[in-house]
């Protein structure tokens, strides 16, 4: 059997199953305007023609919440095609979107049908709808809250509840009601109300308490309670909140309906309770005292403004008839602003001269504005007497001048005048001396009793006033038993008693008698009776003040001068009249320079007074300055002094100044036009007298004190930092620094409290700058003088030469191309010399004032150690070059471990035998020997101006000497100078005839540098400073060019350094540098001659050599080679082989030539084989060989040969 090729395959399902699919089969929306949801309708296994889909929408009967179509869904019965191949289609649902809150509804979408493109709905084999997945549940959640939104019900919003009650607050869920939902309820304290509003949770019972709605619950409450206290309290407010709701529900978007405030109204008569301050029972006179103060006290709370009306009753209980005609007010009112506490009023009656009879009447306190938040408590009645008056027979009293009189020390009698202004009859009254029982004190001054029959006869004395007579005269007998000096005054009374008929006493019925027992006592006492009369003259008062400070002691005469100078500035005009005011400056500055005054601090208090009252009458903004002598003060009323500056009083320095940063909460006073202003003060104290304490006598800067303060501030401890200044009247203020100082008025001595401001290198020392935070009196002390320090320049200048020597030395120490001579050697000792120096010096900069006495000894000794080390390394190359040229010893080398051993070891024992010597035979301190110079903290070294000179001069004056000694030995013979001014033994391949005067040079510039320093050191001026900064950086200047780049050896040119510089090919040398292998040996046979080395050019006999020529000044003729040459160069000599016996032959004759030639300065005769042609014998190449080898080391050079063999 087989299978027919045209029938192998059948299409089961030509036209497809109709399924949602799986993405389609549920599915949900949200209930918005416009929402909608889009199903996908997929054919699967065929795709065969053209089909028709027929769909609709369903109630679906299981859902828990069924969509209704048309409210919730638009109903949907449809159908839609589906083309031959097309396997996937789209069907859309629209969604009903309204206002009403539901819960999440579900409803259904079904395939119910499909068949051909035009055929009927029948349910052919094909297309078919599939058996499971022909319908969509489409599930609608609803977005008009269905949970419900949370507010605080009607109601429940700005409540307002009194101490001690309480109420529900109801808190409401609207829209939704669907399921369980909860919220919190919570109180609140609002932090942005003010604080003395603002409730807490002592004015009622915290909320935070989570309320639970159940399914279709729409309210629930929680209890509120105020608590009830007795304290009272002004309106106060606190919050309630609804937070964290859950179950869907959301808060409510207006923050009014989920946020409100509790006010609890003010309580406990927070406005206060109103009564007299006490029981008041008071008695009037008309013409004696006809007023009195009535004082209503405020109880209980103090908030808010009160008003409270009094008023005068005949009766206690009410009756207001028969009131004293002179009456002034039978009623008013007190107002009693916020926090007001006492108020007074007055009750006056008015002077007549119509008699009136005694009676009584009431003052009460009727009632209180606003009435719900004031009371008035129990002392609400004061009784008032009215005396009789208008006596017929007069009044009695002590006139203005006997009130208070002074007795002279010398007075016998005291007189006092008795007064009796009207009496239309004859009286008479008595004139009594009394003893004092205790002692009292006159104008705020303790006074002594005056003994009766002592000091006075205590004998009574009747004055009869006839009619029209007004005056009388009472007097007293003074005994004085022999009291005398500077005591307490003695005081007694005299009294008015027993008037006859109806004659009254006066007020001033008693007089005080002041005995003196000094002139100066007299004298104020005299003073301040007149400041006390009807019209003091104020200007002769103070003139007569002035007078007194110079002849006044410590006692009762110096403490009652203090008290009539008080008086005199409380009372006097001293804002209005300029003239009063320049005359009290000129008091104060004889206070100043009395020696009575020093340390009498409280004197201050005078001049603060003072500068209060010049300004007390001013408008604000105001100020006014007055400068004396001794003194500059300045007063100024301003609206604030948020960075206020003073400055203060111009002399032959800058002005001191103070400034003050913003310091608020100060109390504020009321000045003459009403404006709100602080009263600030500033004085400078030229003259520091009062403020110099017993137990430390230390002046202060330039003898200046600053006192600065506010009026009425109570505080001495501020918030901030003020910032002063005080100048010098010096060149400056040294390194030592300075402190800044209080005055401590409880223990009358400076306190170091404030903190100075640490200068910075670029500013102006004459001044110390502080910050401080106490008030009112503050100084600076510190170490000053006229003397210039180290600048900047200078430590500048120190640290170059430092850096200059450190690469000079690392450049000859590791940079070096050949062993280095001993003069090179003994020069970088003078360089790390000079290093050192700079060293040290910079470290007494910056640690002399600092360090103690030990560290400034080891600092100065090291300093005058390295100084002196210099100078004699200086020495020790001047003397080797004098071995060198004029003994000719080419051997030093051999003392350069002594150089080392005396360039260091004599500095020692120079600088040790000055120590020995000033502190063991002169009795010298450390500190002088070596130490602070000048204690300026400057610089630590010899602590003597004498020392250092010589310190500085005498090292120069030495070197000057052996210097002037060595140079002429050197430069005495014009030939001598010639032969080793062409030789280098300083540097290699550097003439001597340059290198000597460089150095020389050089060492006069390092003399000068240390010179300029001991100068500025032991004189401390301008020049010398400047003279030293500029030697320093010059020395490290010309030590940079010429030892550190120009001689520096690895930048110079091996075997070339003539200044043409020739060069000269092989072949072409000089004839003279055509030498044989004999001539060459012979002459490279001298033992004397040190220096070998191989002849490089032997190797490569075509590279062409530098040749440097020879110089005509030394010979006529090049005999002497640079270097020796190998012995043996290598190769066989033409004619036969030169033995020891051919080479010792000629050995005496050439060695004598080279002798003589060193000896003479002359030149060497022709060899007799020739240095000018090469031999005969020798191979042409071996012969250019031989001739580039001598031409390569061909130069100048000394060659070593000791004087012993000469």
């Amino acid at each position: 059997a087989r299978l027919a090729s045209s029938a192998l395959q059948t299409s089961i399902e030509p036209q497809g199953v109709i399924r949602f699919a799986p993405s389609s089969q549920a599915m949900a929306v949200t209930e918005t305007s416009g929402a909608s949801v889009t199903l996908t309708v997929w054919r699967q296994y065929g795709a065969a023609g053209n089909i028709t889909v027929y769909y609709a929408t369903r109630i679906l009967p299981s859902a828990a919440e069924q969509a209704q179509p048309g409210s919730d869904y638009a109903a949907v019965n449809s159908s839609f095609d589906m083309y031959d191949g097309q396997t996937a289609a789209t069907v859309r649902i629209d969604i009903t979107n309204d206002n009403i809150p539901e819960d999440t509804e579900q409803f259904q979408v079904v395939l119910f049908s499909a068949s051909p493109l035009g055929a009927p709905q029948t349910s052919p084999p094909s297309p078919r709808l599939h058996s499971v997945y022909t319908s969509s549940v489409i599930t609608v959640m609803d977005d008009d809250d269905p949970a419900g939104v949370f507010s605080f019900a009607i109601g429940s919003t700005n409540l307002q509840l009194l101490e001690g009650q309480s109420t529900n607050i109801v808190v409401q869920r609207q829209r939704g009601q669907f399921g369980a939902a909860s919220v919190t309820v919570q109180t609140v304290i609002l932090n942005g109300v003010v604080p003395s509003q603002r409730a807490n949770d002592s004015d009622f019972t915290p909320l935070n308490q989570t309320l639970i709605f159940q399914n279709g619950q729409s309210t629930a409450s929680v209890p509120l309670g105020i608590i009830n206290d007795d304290i009272p309290e002004i309106n106060e407010t606190f919050g309630l909140r609804l937070v964290n709701p859950t179950g869907g529900a959301r808060l409510s978007l207006l923050s009014s309906q989920t946020s409100t405030s509790v006010l609890i109204p003010g309580n406990d008569y927070q406005y206060g309770s109103f009564e007299f301050a006490r029981n008041y029972t008071v008695t009037l006179n008309e013409d004696l005292s006809p007023s009195t103060s009535l004082t209503v006290r405020r109880n209980a709370g103090a908030f808010g403004s009160v008003r409270i009306h009094w008023i005068a009753q005949r009766t206690p209980d009410g009756l207001t008839g028969g009131l004293p005609e002179q009456l002034v007010a039978a009623q008013g009112d007190i107002f009693f602003q916020q926090g007001d506490l006492m108020k007074s009023f007055q009750v006056e009656l008015e002077s007549d001269s119509i008699p009136e009879a005694a009676t009584t009447f009431y003052i009460r306190l009727q009632f209180v504005e606003p009435e719900v938040k004031a009371t008035l408590g129990a002392a609400t009645l004061a009784t008032i007497h009215s005396q009789s008056n208008d006596a017929a027979d007069g009044v009695y009293e002590f006139a203005q001048a006997s009130r208070v009189l002074v007795a002279a020390p010398d007075s016998t009698i005291v007189q006092l005048i008795v007064t009796r202004p009207s009496g239309l009859s004859l009286s008479t009254v008595q004139c009594q001396p009394v003893q004092l029982v205790t002692t009292v004190e006159l104008y705020g001054e303790p006074t002594s009793i005056a003994i009766a029959s002592k000091d006075f006869v205590a004998e009574d004395q009747t004055l009869t006033f006839p009619v029209g007579v007004t005056s009388q005269v009472c007097t007293v007998i003074l005994l004085l038993t022999g009291k005398k000096g500077d005591i307490p005054p003695g005081l007694f009374n005299v009294s008015l008693v027993n008037p006859s008929g109806l004659a009254i006493l006066g007020t001033y019925r008693m007089s005080q008698v002041v005995i003196t027992y000094s002139a100066n006592m007299n004298k104020l006492s005299k003073i301040r009776d007149d400041l006390e009369g009807p019209a003091p003259p104020y200007q002769t008062i103070i003139n007569d003040l002035g007078t007194f400070p110079p002849d006044l002691a410590p006692g009762p005469s110096l403490d009652f001068f203090f008290a009539v100078t008080d008086r005199i500035i409380q009372v006097s005009p001293l804002c209005t009249s300029r003239d009063n005011a320049l005359n009290m400056m000129g008091v104060f500055d004889r206070i100043l320079e009395a020696n009575v005054f020093i340390g009498s601090a409280n004197y201050s208090t005078l001049i603060t007074k003072f500068a209060y009252a010049i300004v007390q009458c001013d408008p604000c903004p105001s100020n006014k300055t007055y400068d004396s002598t001794y003194l500059s003060v300045q007063a100024r009323n301003v609206p604030t002094f948020s960075n206020l500056l003073f400055t203060g009083k111009s002399t032959n320095q800058p002005s001191d100044t103070f400034s003050f940063p913003t310091l608020p909460g100060l109390e504020r006073r009321d000045v003459a036009n009403g404006s709100i202003c602080y009263t600030v003060h500033f004085i400078e104290y030229l003259n520091q007298n009062l403020f110099t304490p017993a137990t430390d006598t230390a002046a202060v800067l330039s003898s200046k004190v600053l006192s600065v303060n506010i009026l009425n501030y109570a505080r001495n401890v501020l918030d901030y930092d003020v910032t002063y200044r005080i100048h010098t009247s010096q060149s400056r203020v040294t390194n030592r620094g300075g402190s800044c100082l209080f005055w401590d008025h409880f223990t009358n001595t400076w306190l170091e409290t404030c903190k100075r401001i640490t200068p910075t290198s670029g500013d102006d020392q004459r001044y110390i700058e502080c910050m401080c935070r106490r008030l009112p009196d503050l100084a600076a002390r510190g170490n000053t003088d006229s003397r210039v320090g180290f600048g900047i320049a200078a430590r500048v200048s120190c640290f170059v030469c430092i850096g200059v020597m450190l690469v000079i030395l690392v450049l000859h120490l590791f940079a070096h191309r050949e062993n280095m001579m001993v003069a090179t050697k003994s020069f970088l000792h003078i360089i790390f010399a000079i290093m050192a120096v700079e060293i040290v010096l910079v470290a007494t900069f910056y640690q002399a004032s600092i360090t103690n006495e030990a560290g400034c000894f080891a600092l100065g000794y090291l300093l005058h150690f390295l100084g002196l080390a210099q100078f004699v390394w200086m020495i020790i190359v001047a003397y080797n070059f004098y071995r060198t040229f004029v003994f000719d010893d080419d051997e030093t080398d051999r003392l350069y471990p002594h150089y080392v051993v005396i360039g260091w070891l004599l500095p020692t024992i120079i600088a040790c035998t000055y120590i020995g010597v000033s502190i063991g035979g002169l009795n010298w301190s450390v500190e002088r020997t070596y130490g602070d110079v000048n204690g300026a903290g400057d610089v630590c070294f010899m602590n003597d101006i004498y020392g250092a000179l010589f310190a500085g001069v005498a090292p120069i004056v030495i070197l000057l000497l052996a210097f002037n000694y060595f140079v002429f030995m050197l430069y005495y013979n014009t030939e001598r100078r010639n032969k080793w001014a062409a030789f280098d033994d300083f540097y290699l391949e550097c003439d001597n005839g340059v290198e000597i005067p460089v150095l020389f040079l050089f060492f006069s510039i390092v003399s000068l540098t240390w010179v300029f320093l001991s100068l500025h050191i032991a004189l401390s001026l301008d020049w010398s400073e400047v003279c030293f900064v500029v030697f320093n950086f010059f020395m490290a200047a010309y030590a940079l060019v010429a030892y550190a780049m120009v001689r520096w050896q690895t930048l110079r040119r091996k075997g070339s350094f003539s200044p043409d510089d020739q060069q000269y090919p092989l072949g072409q040398l000089p004839t003279a540098l055509s030498a044989s292998k004999h001539s060459i040996s012979s002459l490279g046979s001298k033992k004397h001659l040190v220096l070998h080395r191989q002849i490089s050019a032997v190797e490569d006999p075509s590279a062409g050599i530098q040749v440097r020529p020879y110089r005509a000044s030394v010979a006529s003729q090049p005999s002497v080679l640079d270097a020796q040459v190998e012995l043996d160069m290598g190769y066989p000599q033409a004619g036969g082989d030169h033995g020891a016996a051919g080479m010792m032959e000629d050995d005496g004759t050439e060695f004598d030539d080279l002798m003589y030639m060193l000896k003479t300065g002359g030149s060497l005769p022709p060899d007799d084989d020739g240095l000018e042609q090469a031999e005969p014998d020798m191979d042409p190449g071996m012969a250019a060989q031989a001739g580039a080898a001598s031409a390569e080391h061909y130069q100048m050079r000394r060659i070593s040969i000791a004087d012993t063999h000469l």
